[in-house]
Parts: structure tokens; C-alpha cells; sequence
């Protein structure tokens, strides 16, 4: 695959209208610059005046990047995040305000519907991560996302939040102050769309994979059989990454908000590991997943 210029990737973002599968198939295909673009502009069907767009979009997006500190960072680049990398649909740019470190993360997630169980829960998970030195992944969301940040945050923990939009704005807009103390306390947030590209909901889907491939181990707090966090845990399993479940007592089984935990505990899988308290919690946590060969404890 042909390196290319940033700026020259932001422009094959808005031809292609953030179509990673044609970017990465211009960039293998083709290695003159013009050769790549005249690829993206026959494939999108493009005329004159959508490209005159994506060359005015591109020029505005850069100032942008720089009015607001965000850094673009290539997949070429030897700081991009390199767990990341690994991924076959890797972001070919991913957009970074704040401080972004290579250390070990854990991505604490869960339903924006929550119940009255997960404050305690999530504090409890983000404390033990903080006693053992790992750093806290999640997606500023309501719910679980906000528990975990919060914590993580009054831990002095490393925070990392991965949005579904651009970073010139924070969804939801209730989680501006999260936002906020992330960056001031070293941390970052983290996107790979660039500003004017909307994907809708699949936005939500896809940065839940770049939470998965950033960290190294999952843990569900709380969800539904069908929440988006079901697909942070199917990219989990998809990159091979270990999945910290808690099991549940009688009370927590009848709730909506914990029949995606049921459903894991229910259909085993290699990568899902139980736990039930503190012990058992740190004992599954720093064990390889190579070594995990049944659920029980």
C-alpha cells in the first residue's frame, strides 16, 4: 500500500465520502497521486463540481484541525496507535485532541439506559483497573461511558474517549465537562471522522471497533441483548481480545439491562472470562488469553 501525503488522505475522505474500502483499494492499486484520485472520482461517479466540493472541503478541514489543536494522524505515520494498525479496516486517519500514549487500556462499556446497579458496578471495575495500572477506553456516551470516565478521572487514571463524530463538537452535548477534564488531565479523545461526513448510525458501530482494537481487555458493565455495546464485544472477539464478565446475581438477571451479560455468560466463548469479585476480577485480568481455556474460576 502507497504512503501518501495527510492532506492528500483527507481529500480521498471527501471524494469518497469516507469510503474506507475504495481508499485502501486506490492506494494498493495505484502509486502516481493522480492515478489514486482519478480512482476515488471514477468510482463515486464523480463530475467538476463535486470535486471542486472535496477540494474546498479538504482546504477547510485543514484549517480546522489546526483551530481547534486536533492532530490528523496517518496510518502511515509511526505514531499512529499501533494495536490499531493491526485491524483490517483500520482508520486510514484518525483525529486526535489531546495526548494520545501507547500504554495498557481497558474499554469499560455498557448501555446509555442503565440501571440502578451500574454506578456502583462501574466504580468498582474502573477502581481494581486503576489498582492494577490500566488506563480507561470508552465512548463519552450516557450511561456506563460517563460512569467510567468519571471515575477514571477522580483516579487520576489515563482516559481515552473514541467519539462517532468529528472533534469539533462532543456528543452528547450534556458531556462537554467530561470532555473537558479529560483533556486537561492529560488525556484524549479520538475520532476518525472529519468534519462534514456523516455516516449516521453506523458511526456509533464503527467506533466501537476502534475502542475493541485499542484495547486490551473488554469489559461490559451493563446491556442489552441488542445495544450497540453487543458490537463492541463482537469486535472484541473478532480481534481476539479477552472479555472481563461479571456474573449476576438473581436480582440483576431480571433486568433488561443485564441480558447481554446473560447472553455471554450463557453462549461461552474462549475469550470471555467470569468473574465475581475482586479476587477473581485481577486474577482473570492479568492472566494470558492463551491460558484461558474454560470459563469457570
Amino acid at each position: 500500500m502507497n504512503n501518501i501525503a495527510i492532506n492528500d488522505l483527507i481529500y480521498m475522505t471527501y471524494l469518497t465520502n469516507y469510503n474506507i474500502g475504495m481508499m485502501y483499494d486506490a492506494l494498493s492499486e495505484y502509486s502516481n497521486r493522480d492515478s489514486i484520485m482519478n480512482y476515488c472520482i471514477e468510482k463515486m461517479k464523480l463530475n467538476h463540481v463535486n470535486n471542486d466540493k472535496a477540494i474546498e472541503n479538504t482546504k477547510i478541514a485543514i484549517q480546522k484541525l489546526k483551530y481547534h489543536r486536533i492532530k490528523a494522524v496517518s496510518i502511515f505515520d509511526d505514531n499512529y496507535p499501533k494495536n490499531l494498525k493491526k485491524i483490517e479496516d483500520a482508520p486510514p486517519i484518525l483525529y486526535i485532541k489531546g495526548n494520545f500514549k501507547e500504554v495498557k487500556n481497558a474499554a469499560v462499556v455498557g448501555s446509555r439506559k442503565v440501571s440502578g446497579f451500574a454506578d456502583v458496578n462501574t466504580k468498582k471495575v474502573i477502581n481494581w483497573l486503576s489498582e492494577e495500572g490500566f488506563s480507561i477506553i470508552s465512548g463519552l456516551a450516557e450511561g456506563i461511558d460517563t460512569f467510567a470516565h468519571i471515575y477514571a478521572l477522580k483516579n487520576n487514571q489515563y482516559t481515552i474517549a473514541v467519539l462517532p463524530n468529528s472533534l469539533d463538537s462532543i456528543y452528547p452535548k450534556t458531556n462537554y465537562s467530561i470532555a473537558n477534564d479529560i483533556l486537561q488531565s492529560d488525556g484524549c479523545l479520538i475520532s476518525e471522522t472529519i468534519f462534514n461526513i456523516n455516516r449516521g448510525k453506523r458511526s456509533f458501530v464503527q467506533r466501537n471497533r476502534i475502542q475493541s482494537a485499542l484495547s486490551d481487555v473488554v469489559i461490559p458493565i451493563e446491556m442489552g441483548v441488542n445495544s450497540g455495546t453487543m458490537h463492541t464485544i463482537n469486535f472484541a472477539k473478532r480481534y481476539k481480545k479477552k472479555i472481563l464478565v461479571s456474573k449476576i446475581n438473581d436480582e440483576c438477571r431480571a433486568l433488561e439491562q443485564y441480558s447481554g451479560i446473560q447472553s455471554l455468560i450463557t453462549n461461552q466463548s474462549k475469550y470471555i472470562a467470569l468473574f465475581d469479585d475482586e479476587k477473581s476480577f485481577k486474577r482473570k485480568l492479568l492472566i494470558d488469553i492463551n491460558e484461558q481455556t474454560k470459563l469457570n474460576f
